[in-house]
């Protein structure tokens, strides 16, 4: 394996760019030791950003994420070999956190991209593996998203409903509800919900708050990240979200044929009987003609 990644030293970048040379560059790259991932890895550098884009080396990119987190996870950075010191390569957390900042300035037009949304989304599968280690990476990439603008069509929002950028919003909720600092997931769901903070004591609800979350579990997409939103929920917000955007609504979500699927995960989410029985009291009048449809409901 070492003779076979000697011979491709200085063409990394051209391979993983063509169909043939691609798969053979995954192929390889998952049977790599930590040393020869490095090295792979560190010969990339400054071609992160456009291989996230391209149709091939995007797949790469994402095979060596992938490789990258099974060696950290496993406990090895790629630096036992004296080698790799004299060569004066970085270990592999550090190399990750160079291609994430080398993606970062490109992020907001990565993401809507079908190739780059799951370059981003492999980067997120490796933090969600080691978020101790990469704390502020995502802490950083919450931050840039908060930055975004709130209209619509390509606003903050149209991330909970977009095709390509659904996902990413979804895994990175994911990620942020495992940081130290809880901020960042308040944040992105306050920010979400115009202005509307689960966790606070508010007289009243903002009536695009609940418009939004209406559309939210109505809509095609946005229903699953209406699901991955409420599967993060503590039982305090749950009991805030239920009370405060889905009361006086159960019924008409449940007849939905998109909304009743979030509205399932809602149920599940119950954490005793007392926030189970506020449901089950607005449903309860018309169980029978729930009961009796052959799918919703």
């Amino acid at each position: 394996m070492q003779n076979v990644f000697t011979e491709l030293d200085g063409y990394e970048y051209r391979l993983a760019c063509s169909h043939d040379g691609s798969s053979l560059m995954e192929t390889f790259l998952l049977s790599a030791t930590p040393f020869q991932l490095a090295v792979f890895f560190d010969r990339l550098t400054g071609k992160y950003e456009t291989m996230a884009g391209h149709r091939y080396a995007s797949h790469v990119l994402e095979t060596i994420f992938e490789a990258a987190g099974k060696s950290l996870t496993a406990g090895n950075n790629g630096l036992k070999d004296s080698v790799v010191e004299e060569q004066g390569l970085l270990p592999l957390d550090a190399l990750v956190q160079r291609a994430y900042e080398e993606l970062k300035p490109s992020v907001i037009s990565a993401i809507h991209d079908s190739y780059g949304s799951h370059v981003w989304r492999s980067l997120l599968k490796l933090f969600n593996c080691l978020p101790e280690i990469f704390d502020k990476c995502t802490a950083d990439l919450a931050s840039s998203l908060l930055e975004m603008d709130e209209g619509e069509g390509q606003g903050f929002r149209d991330l909970a409903t977009n095709q390509q950028t659904a996902p990413f919003l979804q895994q990175l909720l994911q990620v942020l509800v495992k940081h130290p600092d809880p901020s960042h997931f308040h944040s992105i769901l306050t920010k979400m919900l115009h202005g509307f903070d689960l966790e606070a004591t508010q007289s009243e609800v903002p009536s695009k708050a609940k418009a939004f979350w209406k559309r939210l579990m109505e809509d095609d997409i946005g229903s699953h990240t209406a699901q991955a939103i409420i599967d993060l929920l503590n039982a305090s917000q749950i009991q805030s979200l239920y009370s405060n955007l889905i009361r006086g609504q159960t019924v008409g979500f449940l007849e939905h044929p998109r909304a009743n699927y979030p509205l399932q995960h809602l149920v599940s989410a119950c954490s005793n009987v007392g926030q189970f029985s506020i449901i089950l009291e607005e449903v309860a009048p018309f169980l029978p003609e729930l009961i009796s449809r052959r799918r919703f409901g």
